[in-house]
């Protein structure tokens, strides 16, 4: 508000700057600097070992611009952004790195009455402090055919749209499988280096005693050679191979795909039908084209959608719900 002598709301100052304001492009680009300032000395700090940059807040969460100005020039660092994630919007947590960058780049919403609500449960002991370390699941109901909702369905592939973050759903999905057979299992087609998902569902589920390289097919780094090789169809076997070893001594096994740049949907499709698995697809609200497409893609693959699950679709009910439909 100092500098720009118009607002405090970054909203308000784009557009000001926009419009030619002078003093609201001073306001953006000091900003920006001291940003990069902190930024550069938390390198520096981490001996240039960093895992990720985490955007959050209001600015953070909505102003594409000002992430990309943020990070310009970082590339040498190991820092890069993808330009065509960064200009997506998501309602939940989502990666914005391009394949190539070293240090992951996100985007996560606040939840600051959450964090507040966990803090106070775990400090007070009300709670046991399992259940207080337990991830949140927000609420969702999932309908699925009965066919794919029992012990006959081995696994399920989850292929969530471009800018659809699925770890709730993930989480929630293998939880309903967990309660109804004994030996589950999550295995991630083409792993991130350091998957969070990975690391995620081994403590959450209580895997830890699976070797971390069992639970996916190649990384992302192997895949991307692969791909310039011209050598897909020798990735695709490794990968079956390894699935084929993993789920071996499962009763359900969820598996999942990172993401994969222009070839996400193609590849993630084309694993369905090699695995001879039913897939679900995520998508948020109002996503309705971008499902049509993916749907299409599916369908050319000769990979079968067993249904849909939409984030973002307020419900009375505070529960987790699956429903089952009956057999025709």
């Amino acid at each position: 508000l100092g500098l720009s002598r118009a607002s405090n709301d970054f909203r308000a100052l784009s557009a000001a700057a926009a419009d030619g304001n002078a003093d609201a492009k001073l306001a953006f680009d000091v900003f920006v600097e001291r940003v990069r300032k902190y930024l550069g000395s938390y390198i520096v700090k981490l001996g240039g070992e960093v895992d990720a940059v985490v955007f959050t807040g209001g600015v953070g969460e909505n102003a594409g611009d000002i992430r990309a100005r943020v990070l310009e020039g970082l590339e040498s660092l190991g820092i890069q952004l993808d330009a065509t994630k960064n200009a997506l919007r998501s309602k939940g947590p989502t990666e914005i790195s391009s394949i190539v960058s070293k240090t992951r780049i996100l985007v996560v919403p606040t939840n600051e009455e959450l964090s507040i609500a966990l803090q106070s449960v775990e400090a007070s002991g009300v709670l046991k402090e399992e259940e207080a370390k337990t991830p949140a699941v927000t609420s969702r109901t999932f309908s699925l055919p009965k066919t794919y909702t029992n012990a006959s369905c081995r696994s399920l592939f989850v292929y969530s749209l471009e800018g659809t973050y699925n770890a709730y759903e993930e989480l929630s999905l293998l939880q309903v499988f967990s309660s109804r057979l004994e030996r589950c299992g999550y295995f991630r087609c083409i792993a991130a280096e350091d998957d969070f998902k990975i690391s995620l569902m081994r403590e959450h589920f209580g895997l830890d005693s699976e070797a971390e390289e069992t639970m996916y097919g190649v990384t992302a780094e192997e895949a991307m050679d692969y791909i310039v090789h011209e050598e897909t169809d020798q990735m695709y076997e490794r990968i079956l191979d390894k699935y084929i070893a993993y789920t071996k001594d499962k009763d359900f096994t969820l598996v999942s795909n990172t993401r994969f740049g222009s070839e996400d949907l193609n590849i993630s499709a084309r694993m369905t039908q090699a695995l001879g698995i039913p897939a679900v697809l995520i998508a948020d609200q109002g996503s309705e084209d971008e499902l049509a497409m993916a749907k299409k893609e599916f369908d050319q693959q000769a990979a079968d959608v067993a249904g849909v699950i939409v984030s973002g679709v307020r419900q009375r009910s505070s529960s987790f719900s699956i429903k089952e439909e009956e057999e025709e």
